[in-house]
């Protein structure tokens, strides 16, 4: 039977540490991955003995984070050390940096909404008093940038906060509204030109909303990731056979994006696309993408609320 060391297998093509234990405990190294590992890490007698029961042993060394199983094939024990994909440590800390956020999110939203409320009430107050045009325009403004900032901090309350799963009838403009807010920075720090177009006396949807925010918010910023040089958002009823099933009314979001590429458009968006579709099929609607000639424009279909 061949050694473990056999040169008819590529071993230094491999990310994984791969070494052969021996049968009086020596490590063997059988690529350049291992030996930088053994350089700086020596197993402990615990490691060892843990090792040979088939548990894992966590190595920390120096900057790197791995883990290392044995496994025994052919005859040969092999020591098998997972490259730094399998750290757990920094999506730890993304998902602890999340619950912490909405944790705050709640109170600082509380606090911003007053905060914008008063101001609200000041420019209003300033709007209705002040003699020259000029502050009027100016109070106007102020009026209209603390709303913004009013439909920012519940936006973010809906992305953040665990809200129990229930399902609500809302403005589909609203929603908009709210995605918007939030990547409208975005948008402008790119140089892309956003518009939206909200149709008039549109009726309802009914979703969970949290998840209905975050559908639209990634696929804005997906197709920002994408090269769009436009986004136009349009809000408008339709009569759609959204699912596959029979035709019925519906509210349309269509993004329409100009993209840099756009032969490349569509396959750019499986990113997001996959949970896009998911959250508006849970919701009895769903999400169409199709190519354009100068990139893609992506339809979120939501069917009108209380349509059987």
């Amino acid at each position: 039977m061949p050694g473990p060391a056999s040169a008819t297998f590529p071993f230094e093509a491999l990310a994984e540490g791969i070494a052969t234990l021996g049968a009086d405990g020596t490590l063997q190294p059988c690529n350049a991955a291992m030996r930088a590992l053994l350089a700086v890490w020596s197993p402990s007698p615990d490691e060892r003995a843990r090792l040979a029961g088939g548990a894992p042993v966590t190595v920390h060394a120096e900057d790197r984070t791995c883990v290392v199983r044995c496994a025994a094939a052919h005859g040969t024990t092999w020591v098998v050390a997972q490259a730094p994909d399998s750290d757990t440590v920094p999506a730890a800390l993304a998902a602890a940096r999340v619950r912490a956020l909405g944790e705050l999110a709640g109170s600082l939203a509380h606090e911003l909404n007053n905060l914008f409320g008063a101001a609200m009430g000041t420019a209003a107050m300033l709007e209705a008093n002040a003699a020259d045009a000029a502050d009027r325009r100016l109070a106007g403004e102020l009026q209209r940038g603390a709303a913004r900032g009013a439909v920012v901090a519940r936006t973010l309350v809906r992305l953040l906060v665990a809200t129990p799963r229930q399902r609500r009838d809302i403005a589909a403009a609203e929603l908009v509204e709210g995605a918007v807010a939030l990547c409208a920075r975005a948008a402008a720090q790119k140089g892309v030109e956003l518009r939206v177009a909200v149709a008039a006396d549109l009726p309802p949807v009914r979703c969970l909303v949290d998840e209905a925010s975050q559908a639209l918010v990634q696929g804005l910023l997906g197709l920002l990731a994408q090269g769009a040089r436009r986004l136009a958002v349009e809000v408008a009823a339709c009569v759609a056979a959204a699912g596959g099933g029979r035709a019925r009314p519906c509210v349309r979001v269509r993004i329409a994006a100009e993209a840099v590429a756009p032969a490349t458009a569509t396959p750019g968006l499986d990113g997001w696309r996959d949970l896009a579709a998911l959250v508006l099929r849970r919701a009895g609607g769903d999400l169409v993408v199709a190519a354009t000639p100068t990139g893609c424009q992506v339809d979120y279909l939501w069917p009108v609320a209380g349509r059987a």
